[in-house]
Formats: C-alpha cells, structure tokens, sequence
C-alpha cells in the first residue's frame, strides 16, 4: 500500500473498506486525507485480522512496533533495513506496474513531484520494452495502408527510414502496393 508506519498504526476499523477494496486515511503527514486501494492480497489479509477492541486495526504502540521492527531484522539477519524503504520499495513497484505518476501520487500522497522523483528508478530496458507496442502499431498501421494518417510527420526523417525499413521488408509501400523482397 505504500502507507507510511504513522498511517498503518493509526488506521481504524471504521476506515477500512475490504470488500471495495480500499481504506480511508483521515490523518496524514502532509495533512490532507487520502483514500488507499488495496490490492487482492492486502484484501485478504485485512479480511483475516481480529478485530480490537480499541477499534484500530494494528493495536500497537510506536515504540512497542519499533522494538519488534528491531528484533524482526535481528533475527532475520538483515542490517540497515529501515520500515520506511519497505514505503520506497512499493512506490518503486507501483511505476514498475506502469502506473502513471499521477496514479502514484494519489496513491502515496505526495503533493510535490519532485519528492515522488526519488522513487523512480526508470531503467532503459524498461523504458524500450514499454515502446514495443507503439512499434507494433505504428507497423500495423503502415502494413494497412493508411501511411497517410502520418501525413504531419511525412517530413520527418525517422517517420520516412521506418516507413521505408517496411516496405523493404515486403508489407506495403506508400500506395498500398505489396513491395519486393529482393534487394
């Protein structure tokens, strides 16, 4: 969820919405409520907890959490793990998925974009593999015959070496006509 340790120890019950699949926050960092969806796994953990009498969902104290975070990472042997890179890490997840910035913050709750700049971590491979199905329609688009919706780009170079790299490959040539595959 992305939710920062003040969020998750102070959510209540009465915010909880598992079958539509979010939680309200009332209170926030920045000071602006937010709703949070939840995902089908979040769901369904949610659906298992006891309810406490207290009306929280995570009835635990700050310190009492920290001292458990502590013996937690002790055990398991990691060093240097902070609760709030487990906040980086889903934010990190949530652009991997491909949600768009405006998606994230909404989600997360940031109001500057320059704070949810530290969580993208864009790499080129990602970056070229989300190109591929522009590619794929644009070819489709050519291989059709109708080059002519590219007609404000019939200038540009790139437009005319892809235009032209199709037609050597045997789909179509700019009247429609099944180019040769000989060279």
């Amino acid at each position: 969820t992305a939710m920062r340790r003040g969020e998750l120890l102070t959510l209540e019950w009465q915010d909880v919405h598992v079958a539509q699949g979010w939680v309200h926050l009332p209170d926030t960092k920045n000071g602006s409520p937010r709703d949070v969806p939840l995902s089908p796994k979040d769901q369904a953990i949610l659906a298992d907890l006891p309810h406490d009498l207290s009306g929280r969902v995570f009835p635990v104290h700050f310190e009492a959490f920290k001292s458990a975070w502590r013996r937690l990472l002790g055990r398991s042997g990691v060093v240097g793990l902070r609760f709030h890179d487990l906040r980086h890490e889903a934010t990190s997840r949530f652009f991997e998925k491909g949600l768009n910035v405006m998606e994230v913050a909404t989600i997360t709750g940031h109001r500057d974009l320059r704070m949810l700049q530290r969580y993208t971590h864009l790499r080129a491979e990602d970056l070229a593999l989300k190109l591929w199905p522009l590619a794929i329609t644009t070819l489709m688009t050519i291989r059709a015959g109708s080059y002519r919706c590219y007609r404000p780009y019939r200038h540009s170079v790139t437009r005319r070496r892809s235009f032209l790299m199709v037609s050597r490959i045997g789909r179509s040539t700019p009247t429609g006509q099944a180019a040769s595959t000989t060279s």
